[in-house]
C-alpha cells in the first residue's frame, strides 16, 4: 500500500489532492480538470501500478497488482462533493464489475437529438454552428470550423419551449474534421463540448430536465390501435 502511494504522488501533477478513504481505496482530486484529464491521468496511474515490481525477490517476483480506477467530475456528473464522490464510486464499481484492471468514467445518461443554433457567450454572440445532440454533461455542436481539443469556451444555446438560452463553459474534448468518407459523403465536422461550469443552477436544471423528458418521450412505447366492436 506504501508502495502505491509512492506512485500515486509521483504520478498526479501538482496542486493534486491524494488520499486514503479506506482499505485499498484512494481518491484523487484535481482541480480544473475534466472528464478527459481525469481518464488520461487514471491511464497512466493503471499502466504505471501494472508494470511496476512490487517483489523483487521470491516466488513471487513475477506477479503483478492492477488497479481499477473510476472517475467522475464536477458540475458535468454531480451538483455537490458527497454526489461527486458517490458518482466516481459508482464508475469503480463498473470498472471491477467489467473485468477489473480498467478505467471507467461515470456515464450519466445517453445523448439525445437537438437541433438548436449554439453561439459564443461573449460581449457579441457569435453563431458557432448547431447542436446535434445534448446530455446534461455535454453537448455535440456540428461546425466546420472547431476549436483545439483542450480549449475552453463559453457557449449559449437556447432549448425547445424555454424562454432565453442557457449559459455553460466547457472543454472542448473531441472534434471531427471536414473530410470525406470511403463512400465519397461529406461526414458532418463538429466538436464535443464537456461542461464543467453552468451559468446557474437554473441552467443546469433546464438541460438536465429538457434531456430527462425528452427521453422519456422517445422510450415510450407507442399505444396500440383501438378497435372498434
Amino acid at each position: 500500500m506504501r508502495k502505491i502511494a509512492d506512485i500515486l504522488r509521483v504520478t498526479v501533477p501538482d496542486e493534486t489532492h491524494v488520499c486514503r478513504l479506506h482499505d485499498d481505496d484512494f481518491a484523487i482530486l484535481l482541480s480544473n480538470a475534466g472528464r478527459g484529464n481525469a481518464r488520461q491521468l487514471a491511464a497512466t496511474i493503471r499502466s504505471t501500478v501494472e508494470s511496476y515490481r512490487f517483489f523483487e525477490k521470491g516466488p513471487g517476483a513475477d506477479r503483478r497488482i492492477t488497479l481499477s480506477l473510476g472517475a467522475a467530475s464536477f458540475p458535468a456528473d454531480a451538483e455537490s462533493a458527497d454526489d461527486l464522490l458517490d458518482r466516481a464510486r459508482e464508475a469503480l464499481d463498473e470498472a471491477r464489475a467489467m473485468g477489473r484492471n480498467r478505467v471507467w468514467c461515470y456515464l450519466r445518461r445517453p445523448r439525445v437529438p437537438l437541433e438548436v443554433p449554439v453561439f459564443f457567450d461573449g460581449a457579441e454572440s457569435l453563431l458557432v454552428g448547431y447542436t446535434r445532440d445534448l446530455s446534461p454533461s455535454g453537448i455535440f455542436v456540428q461546425t466546420a470550423s472547431p476549436i483545439d481539443i483542450g480549449m475552453r469556451c463559453a457557449l449559449a444555446f437556447p432549448l425547445p419551449g424555454r424562454e432565453g438560452k442557457v449559459h455553460v463553459i466547457g472543454r472542448v474534448v473531441r472534434t471531427v474534421p471536414p473530410e470525406f468518407t470511403s463512400n465519397q459523403n461529406l461526414r458532418v465536422p463538429g466538436m464535443g463540448v464537456e461542461f464543467e461550469r453552468f451559468g446557474g443552477q437554473a441552467d443546469r436544471r433546464a438541460i438536465d430536465n429538457w434531456v430527462h423528458r425528452h427521453e422519456d418521450e422517445t422510450l415510450r412505447p407507442e399505444a396500440p390501435p383501438l378497435s372498434l366492436t
